[in-house]
């Protein structure tokens, strides 16, 4: 019994040796193995600091962003703003008033400039104003809006039966309407030519007419606009002048008016010529007030 004892307590003696030999102690440990350790544990002390370096670098960039998206802020919305008509700046305006066109363009005060839409304020201004162009800039330095205008000249006056009854105001060489309230009052038209009934399908009509009125020989006094679209004229030495509805004859009839006023008498004109009918060109019908009939001249006869 003993001797199993000491067989066993040999054995486990023999194991542990064995074991703490193949084991060697930190005291045994090489000088290439501290060096690989201190290597590790500096490339992790590395690699750490490193980490904490780019934190504080990203910590400071999305502090600046901060700073600078404020800052860009409070410019925007305190720095570039209209705070009075003095910082708008209007050319071509002839007819127009500044009010009239800081009302149609919705330009109020303060106005932040970059909320402005150049491109719109143009279409605001064709659409509701009689002008041909417009332009809109901007200027951050500064801080100012330069609008240029090119206004359509009023030609003549005219009238012209609207919702609420008959309404007043201008048409330019083109025919365009232009309504009397957004005029100044002191400017005047190009002629004393009067337009009576003006209706926006007749407008290229009278455009004509009005292009051609110094080539008649005589003064075209005024264009009479009925509500079936037949159009006459009353001109200086032949009164009243029938046009008809056909507008495709226009330059004919100009022409017609042209050479009958150069052809009539003297003695024909004025009170004794109650009208002229053109509405055949070709065959124009000349009728006398105090004959109470109608006689029928050619371009080129001499009655």
């Amino acid at each position: 019994m003993l001797n199993k004892h000491v067989a066993g307590w040999s054995s486990s003696w023999l194991k542990h040796a064995v074991i703490s030999k193949q084991l060697p102690s930190r005291s045994s440990r090489t000088p290439d193995g501290n060096i690989a350790l201190l290597r590790v544990e500096r490339r992790r002390r590395l690699c750490q600091r490193y980490q904490q370096e780019q934190l504080v670098q990203l910590w400071r960039i999305i502090t600046l962003l901060g700073f600078t998206t404020g800052l860009g802020f409070l410019l925007l919305r305190l720095g570039w703003t209209l705070r009075s008509p003095s910082q708008i700046c209007i050319k071509g305006n002839v007819n127009l008033s500044a009010e009239t066109i800081f009302q149609t363009a919705g330009l109020r005060f303060p106005q932040q400039l970059l909320d402005l839409n150049p491109q719109q304020i143009e279409q605001q201004l064709i659409h509701n104003l009689p002008i041909v162009s417009a332009s809109v800039d901007r200027y951050l330095l500064p801080c100012s809006l330069k609008i240029h205008l090119r206004e359509r000249r009023p030609v003549a006056m005219a009238t012209r039966i609207g919702n609420y009854g008959k309404e007043h105001g201008l048409i330019d060489h083109a025919g365009h309407w232009i309504p009397l309230h957004i005029v100044h009052r002191s400017k005047q038209p190009l002629s004393k030519l009067v337009v009576q009934g003006w209706q926006t399908r007749q407008r290229n009509r009278i455009a004509k007419m009005l292009d051609q009125r110094n080539d008649l020989g005589t003064a075209l006094r005024q264009i009479l606009v009925q509500p079936d679209g037949s159009v006459s004229l009353i001109v200086e030495g032949l009164g009243l002048v029938h046009l008809g509805q056909d507008s495709s004859r226009l330059e004919q009839q100009l022409e017609a008016v042209r050479q009958i006023g150069e052809a009539l008498p003297d003695h024909w004109r004025g009170e004794f010529t109650e009208a002229l009918d053109l509405s055949n060109p070709s065959e124009p019908e000349l009728q006398i007030s105090q004959a109470k009939s109608l006689v029928k001249v050619t371009a080129n006869s001499k009655p």
